[in-house]
């Protein structure tokens, strides 16, 4: 039997896993199988200048679902029948249309909203997080050529609760399992469906303080020192924009945040260099957003963050991650989602 690599960019709460070891992992894993790639694929066409109002759905068996199911976990299945020349993809979801457009600065359209959010007063209403998450997680098997990947994209819905006494409650729920094809789909059937949907894959409450959090329990409300916390998990970031994308998507999925400390989350943002406006879409969750994004190559692999962030008052409405140059061996066409968080 050929050996196997499971890459788990995700892995589940009740491991108690910190944060910052999670991500030193992904890294570690982005970086040995774009180092293992023998051939590397024609770079993709160039991205689309355009940005529609609605998220384009490239299947359409799931075009209904994905707006009420659109976090996923990906879950391995076996191998297709074929011979070694054949290429299997990793399932990935469908693409926001406009997400690879060319944009313009964000800061004018940045600075509004941190004003919007820091004016909204008061603090975060409710003790709970609910999101909606997906990361791409493949098993590549064999070397070189006979490498195959067949997954499936299976929504999970989260919810991380925050009781009086400190403890935290985490549930997590699977959803049903999307396809991109009947071969896909026939393989999971071979496979004795796993973990079908609506199975509960997390309900317990961890005690107060078996949850670390690598961002301060108290959050500034100014630029500056607010800046510094959201650096304080990647202290030497080689892309300090990228890395504040993902620490302003990683606080929010840990914690409800106060107006103020949003609007700083904003000016900081708004500071920094190569963060661009995309324009106006509707979210995963079919609620109209204003859509930011950072280009970087910190992980190994050119990929896009797009922020998602409520027009009114500026809120988190979501986060993506999309491969866009070369995937070494990570057996996805780019332009590819790897990963999203809807915040609800």
């Amino acid at each position: 039997m050929s050996p196997s690599m499971d890459l788990v960019l995700n892995p589940p709460a009740e491991r108690d896993i910190p944060a910052q070891r999670q991500e030193a992992a992904r890294r570690l894993l982005e970086d040995v199988v774009a180092r293992s790639a023998r051939t590397r694929r024609p770079m993709p066409r160039g991205p689309r200048p355009g940005w529609r109002p609605r998220p384009r759905r490239t299947w359409r068996a799931v075009a209904l679902a994905a707006a009420s199911t659109a976090a996923a976990a990906v879950l391995v299945v076996s191998d297709l029948g074929g011979t070694g020349d054949e290429v299997v993809h990793a399932a990935t979801p469908p693409m926001l249309d406009g997400a690879l457009g060319q944009g313009e600065p964000a800061e004018p359209v940045l600075r509004r909203l941190a004003d919007a959010a820091a004016g909204s007063g008061g603090q975060a209403a409710d003790a709970t997080v609910r999101t909606e998450n997906w990361e791409l997680a493949v098993s590549v098997a064999g070397e070189g050529a006979e490498q195959r990947v067949t997954t499936a994209v299976v929504p999970t819905l989260r919810e991380r609760t925050r009781n009086d006494d400190g403890s935290i409650h985490l549930r997590e729920v699977r959803g049903e399992p999307q396809f991109p094809g009947e071969a896909y789909r026939r393989a999971w059937d071979e496979a004795g469906r796993p973990d079908p949907s609506g199975t509960v894959l997390l309900d317990r409450t961890v005690p107060a303080g078996r949850i670390e959090s690598q961002y301060p329990a108290d959050l500034a409300t100014a630029p500056g020192p607010l800046r510094a916390q959201l650096l304080s998990a990647a202290p030497e970031p080689t892309d300090a924009t990228t890395a504040l994308f993902r620490a302003v998507r990683d606080v929010h999925a840990e914690r409800p945040v106060a107006p103020a400390t949003r609007g700083a989350e904003l000016s900081v943002l708004a500071g920094q260099g190569g963060v661009t406006y995309l324009g106006e879409t509707t979210d995963r969750a079919d609620r109209e957003a204003v859509a930011i994004a950072a280009d970087g190559t910190d992980t190994g692999l050119a990929r896009r963050h797009v922020l998602l962030l409520d027009p009114d008052d500026g809120r988190v409405l979501g986060y993506e991650e999309i491969l866009t140059g070369d995937t070494g061996a990570l057996d996805v066409d780019a332009p590819a989602v790897v990963a999203y968080t809807v915040f609800r």
